[in-house]
């Protein structure tokens, strides 16, 4: 995935995010610098399960030939496979940013690396700074 590719699909997910009243943030996780690597979002949400029973939002992303559910413990991933590349939208009630102390399963994502996309409250950035204070 090229970086330009990364850069239209983020302003998608932010542009998309700011029309939901349910989505809080979104985070990008992981190794999404390297070219042959995934692009994976952590959704964080009021009700996530509106976004996995209803699958009618991915086309605004692009063309897409498959998507698999993947079933994470706290994050429910909707795994796309666009014509430019693979997407992990990973969903996410809005608490999993707020435990304290964090989960192992949140700080291993997060010391994977982790960067805003879209954070009006400060939610995201609260919580990689929470990561690298503990």
């Amino acid at each position: 995935m090229s970086g330009d590719d990364v850069v239209r699909l983020l302003e998608k997910a932010r542009a998309w995010a700011s029309q939901m009243d349910s989505i809080k943030a979104i985070g990008l996780a992981g190794s999404h610098a390297r070219e042959d690597s995934d692009v994976d979002l952590v959704i964080l949400c009021d009700d996530y399960r509106l976004f996995l029973n209803d699958l009618s939002w991915i086309p605004q992303f692009g063309v897409y030939q498959d998507v698999r559910q993947e079933d994470w413990g706290a994050v429910q991933s909707v795994r796309v496979f666009f014509s430019f590349a693979e997407v992990e939208f990973g969903f996410a009630h809005a608490s999993w940013a707020c435990t304290d102390p964090l989960d192992a399963g949140t700080a291993e994502v997060l010391r994977g690396g982790f960067a805003p996309v879209y954070d009006p409250d400060g939610v995201v950035k609260t919580l990689i700074e929470a990561d690298v204070s503990s």
